[in-house]
């Protein structure tokens, strides 16, 4: 008997046992799949929310261009993480701002000027100046960036950018504002300085053990 279970397990017993291994699994793996994974908000801007992984981009890039201005792309900035969180979110809550207050005042970017200003962006361009598609590509594949989430994050700067030269460009400067402007920017201050070398009193000092002694006793 335990020689005719012993030849049905490596017949049909053997793939009825493995069906139902995998069955669970399978439908566990689908179930898995199907789940919607949950979105985490980071902030909210009159209804509209700011998902955590547009701030986390957001961040690599404000990070990345640091580490540019220093000119040291393995420099450690965990020591001010905390001061470039803070930034960056009331960076983006203040482009929230800006774009909703565009849209309601019925400002857009059309597709023609975002070409324009997409062109002329120096990394996408040949060395004769020409703009080159296969270099955004590559541009925005190596940052990780889809060139349709590209578009629309340029577009958005563009229409908020639009916004903040409107308001400036409607500022009233007056005649005696324009003085002290001119008064401030033309100013001149002398300043002279004297340098005393040190080698000309260390060989009047004399520091003996007991004054050491004495010194660290105190602190």
């Amino acid at each position: 008997m335990l020689q005719s279970i012993r030849d049905n397990a490596q017949g049909w017993l053997a793939w009825i046992i493995v069906i139902l291994i995998i069955i669970p699994f399978a439908l566990w793996g689908i179930q898995e799949y199907l789940r919607p994974t949950p979105k985490r908000v980071i902030a909210e801007v009159n209804g509209v929310e700011i998902p955590e992984r547009s701030f986390q981009q957001q961040l690599y890039q404000r990070q990345q261009q640091l580490r540019a201005m220093l000119r040291n792309q393995n420099v450690d900035l965990s020591f001010m993480e905390s001061q470039i969180r803070e930034s960056t979110l009331s960076q983006m809550i203040e482009e929230e701002l800006l774009m909703q207050t565009a849209i309601d005042s019925g400002m857009r970017i059309s597709d023609e000027l975002l070409q324009q200003r997409i062109k002329q962006i120096p990394g996408f361009q040949e060395e004769d100046g020409t703009f080159s598609q296969a270099r955004y590509e590559q541009a925005l594949k190596n940052q990780g960036i889809l060139p349709g989430g590209f578009e629309m994050e340029m577009r958005r700067s563009l229409l908020t950018d639009q916004l903040r030269e409107g308001i400036l460009r409607s500022a009233l400067l007056t005649d005696y504002d324009q003085q002290q402007r001119q008064q401030l920017e033309e100013q001149q201050r002398y300043v002279s300085y004297l340098i005393i070398p040190a080698q000309r009193f260390q060989q009047n000092v004399v520091i003996s053990d007991s004054d050491i002694e004495n010194h660290y006793q105190k602190t």
